[in-house]
């Protein structure tokens, strides 16, 4: 694999990143009126068509499909896997939060996804666990703790810490399945099919609901935002990334999003920072750092 293609790989899950971490602030600054799970459901069904309605325009090239596999089917499952995974954290995560708290919700959560993905990635990509995955891990969760617990007391609920249990797991579904589509199609084809079939599945909970704030001028831009960017562009990156990393590495990578969504609640929602708080981030990214590092110097070994 060229190197400038791994680290390309690497940028794009990194801006993925960086764009997931933007949707609490854009929540709320725009979108407080609405249910949270009803937000996440809109950028399923904002970024989904829109992807799909890009595919048809601009045709992206992808890879070549092997002749000895049959047609499309073989994009069935793992499409309907994603969008489950997608679909589950949408539906899970905001239930957590709402039960358990924001510091204990997005711990479990985010927290739990780097172990999940290792899992999946083992059982379905056959990649190894060696010791950066385990470290970086390590690093990057006692980060997120520090982070999610800066100044909150955490509550302790069972159920609402098993909601985000599966928010974690849902996370880590959508990166393993996503992984198997990558090399038989473009990208932006694929994630455009995965939240397309996410925004159907929560398409009947949407009509039952109370859709009166998206009236509100913020909202809709907000959920724009957020269907376009956050959702759309973010999941095109990390699984355009996918191509040249693999899940578990990913996975850690991913864990710049909490980072990235404390530093934006310090500078635009004033929200307090403290020592607690920097050290989590440095931990984070000491986490990232040893990933980064280990594939540098495997890329040097190789030249």
């Amino acid at each position: 694999m060229p190197p400038k293609s791994t680290l390309r790989g690497y940028a794009l899950i990194l801006a993925a990143a960086v764009l997931f971490g933007t949707t609490g602030t854009a929540r709320m600054l725009g979108t407080q009126a609405i249910a949270p799970w009803i937000t996440g459901a809109f950028r399923l069904i904002i970024g989904g068509p829109v992807l799909m309605g890009i595919c048809l325009i601009f045709k992206p090239a992808g890879p070549q499909k092997s002749p000895n596999k049959p047609g499309q089917r073989r994009h069935i499952l793992p499409v309907l896997w994603a969008s489950l995974g997608v679909v589950a954290f949408q539906f899970a995560f905001f239930e957590a939060v709402s039960r358990t708290g924001v510091a204990a919700g997005t711990l479990v959560s985010i927290g739990s996804a780097p172990v999940f993905a290792g899992i999946l990635g083992t059982l379905f990509h056959k990649e190894s666990l060696d010791g950066t995955w385990a470290l970086s891990t390590l690093l990057a969760v006692a980060g997120c703790t520090l982070l999610a617990t800066t100044g909150q007391a955490v509550a302790v609920d069972l159920p609402g810490l098993g909601l985000a249990l599966i928010a974690g797991a849902g996370y880590a579904l959508y990166v393993a399945a996503g992984r198997s589509l990558v090399h038989t199609m473009a990208p932006a084809r694929a994630v455009g099919l995965i939240l397309s079939a996410g925004g159907l599945i929560m398409l009947p909970f949407i009509w039952t609901s109370d859709l009166g704030g998206i009236a509100d001028p913020r909202a809709l831009f907000t959920l724009a935002y957020l269907g376009l960017f956050a959702t759309a562009a973010s999941y095109y990156c990390l699984t355009a990334g996918l191509v040249h990393v693999p899940v578990s590495r990913a996975s850690v990578l991913l864990l710049a999003e909490p980072m990235v969504g404390s530093l934006l609640g310090i500078c635009l929602l004033k929200e307090p920072f403290s020592l607690q708080s920097a050290l989590g981030m440095t931990l984070i990214f000491a986490g990232i750092a040893v990933v980064a590092i280990r594939q540098c110097s495997a890329l040097t070994s190789r030249t």
